[in-house]
């Protein structure tokens, strides 16, 4: 994956920005505007108030600048060289589903929750699509876990190191209850939160 993505980012390079501080249909105008000048669209829908572009760099410098003047109160280029969740991964995001295929992936026992469509996927063909399509699809994070605590998940634990998705869940909903495991001690705070 991570090699067919750096392919795809030297053949169409690109980049991605974060915008904070604009209701997500104004940065999809803005998108929409700003293609003109190329490819440019949402690729992370964070939380509320933090959402990223992703796109062509003269597309996504114009769309950072559309956003600014549409209001928000950040735009801020992130250090990546490829535009990840974006059309331009198409070609990896085709050869990557190829190479899916070729696994053996069963129906699962417990619904994924799909972060291309925000949806549960049971069924293998189902899981295999999702996740060739979250290569140029946008991420719904903020809809995924407002999903997951509609349907009752009161507690999340971040596996691995820094704490970003812990925030950015907890922007996401403060009454939740969130774990970091990072490392020995991390376990924890894991544990508190299970009692």
């Amino acid at each position: 994956r991570g090699r067919l993505m750096k392919e795809a980012g030297s053949k169409f390079p690109g980049g991605m920005a974060a915008i904070l501080g604009l209701d997500n249909a104004v940065l999809e105008q803005v998108c929409r505007e700003a293609s003109r000048t190329g490819v440019v669209c949402i690729a992370n829908y964070n939380s509320p108030g933090q959402t990223v572009i992703s796109g062509e760099n003269t597309a996504l410098g114009e769309a950072m600048q559309l956003a600014l003047e549409a209001g928000a109160k950040r735009a801020i280029r992130l250090a990546v060289s490829i535009a990840s969740h974006s059309p331009l991964m198409s070609q990896a995001a085709r050869l990557f589903g190829g190479a899916i295929e070729r696994c053996k992936i069963g129906d699962a026992e417990v619904p994924l929750l799909a972060n291309v469509s925000a949806e549960p996927v049971s069924a293998a063909a189902a899981i295999k699509m999702e996740l060739a399509e979250q290569l140029c699809g946008a991420v719904r994070w903020q809809q995924s876990i407002e999903r997951m605590v509609e349907n009752g998940t009161t507690r999340f634990v971040e596996v691995g190191p820094g704490q970003v998705l812990a925030g950015l869940i907890r922007r996401i909903d403060r009454r939740v209850q969130i774990a970091g495991v990072g490392d020995i001690h991390g376990l924890e705070s894991c544990k508190a939160i299970w009692r």
